[in-house]
């Protein structure tokens, strides 16, 4: 029986915090997807607590260990250097379809660009046996408005399975006159006077919007997995880079109603109109003027943080 798998990307902050999905529910009818997430029980689906969340199938770093009917976790969940790791041994051998998505990287604050989107790593009929590990990795911070180093939005982390390529973190958007946009699973995208490398790791996203050139203050907004992030123009920041529908594999539950990974907007000076977003969890931009906190993306999703 062939069934599913997903690891996605989302954020807390302004980047995103990851989860890693797989929809090998042995024993269920029909099988539910297993979703392994970045960090504490959250109650994002209404379980009410982690006991009955792993019993649905959602496994966080405070599950407890123990023999489920979906497999057995045969350590204790850990989270360190932006990743929770599992360690996870499935009840009977078969293949499954995995969805990773890394942690979409943070907006920068101040007359910066949108984060791009967690990289995305689809596979089909992926054979499940024995031991599996699998680090889900956090979203990247937002920039915190200064305009200075510390207002870049920071990149997300990896996600990543046993066998499996893995899934990179979305890049930051770039800061005021500073620290330029970053690469990644999906670029982020450029802030004032701060173009920088900007693009995505092919097959799994694209590259971040420039910046105007003529109107330095409309910033490029984040990649996103379905198109590359928009050019700040004139009065407007350039909108966060589609996402991608993966509903039609593992529902609506997941994600944003099944959508992933969406760049976040880039920043621009008030009164100018900031970047938006699409579906896929990345949030729109926002009009600065100094000092403006960034915008957090949807949790569990991978989408990028939007710009200020």
């Amino acid at each position: 029986t062939t069934s599913g798998t997903i690891a996605d990307g989302s954020k807390y902050q302004v980047a995103v915090s990851a989860f890693d999905g797989t929809n090998v529910g042995v024993g269920l009818s029909p099988p539910i997807p297993l979703a392994f997430h970045y960090g504490a029980f959250d109650d994002a689906y209404g379980d009410g607590d982690v006991e009955t969340a792993a019993a649905n199938g959602r496994f966080y770093e405070d599950t407890p260990t123990g023999t489920y009917l979906w497999g057995t976790l045969t350590s204790a969940p850990t989270t360190s250097g932006g990743q929770t790791n599992y360690s996870w041994t499935p009840s009977v051998s078969r293949s499954a379809n995995v969805l990773m998505v890394a942690g979409g990287g943070g907006g920068g604050g101040a007359f910066s660009g949108g984060g791009g989107a967690g990289g995305v790593v689809y596979s089909e009929n992926v054979s499940l046996s024995g031991t599996i590990n699998v680090s889900v990795g956090q979203g990247g911070t937002g920039g915190d408005g200064s305009g200075s180093s510390s207002g870049v939005g920071i990149k997300g982390f990896d996600t990543s399975m046993t066998g499996l390529t893995t899934a990179v973190g979305g890049g930051g958007g770039g800061t005021n006159n500073s620290t330029a946009s970053q690469a990644g699973g999906s670029g982020g995208g450029d802030g004032h006077k701060s173009s920088g490398n900007k693009t995505g790791v092919a097959g799994q996203g694209h590259a971040g919007g420039e910046e105007d050139q003529t109107n330095a203050l409309a910033c490029g907004g984040g990649g996103g997995c379905g198109s590359i992030g928009g050019d700040g123009s004139g009065n407007y920041g350039g909108n966060g880079g589609d996402g991608v529908d993966y509903s039609y594999v593992f529902g609506s539950t997941y994600g944003d109603n099944g959508w992933f990974a969406s760049g976040g907007g880039g920043g621009i000076q008030s009164p100018g109109i900031a970047g938006s977003s699409s579906r896929g969890g990345g949030s729109g931009g926002r009009n600065d003027n100094h000092n403006t906190p960034t915008n957090p993306a949807q949790s569990h999703t991978g989408g990028g943080g939007g710009g200020a």
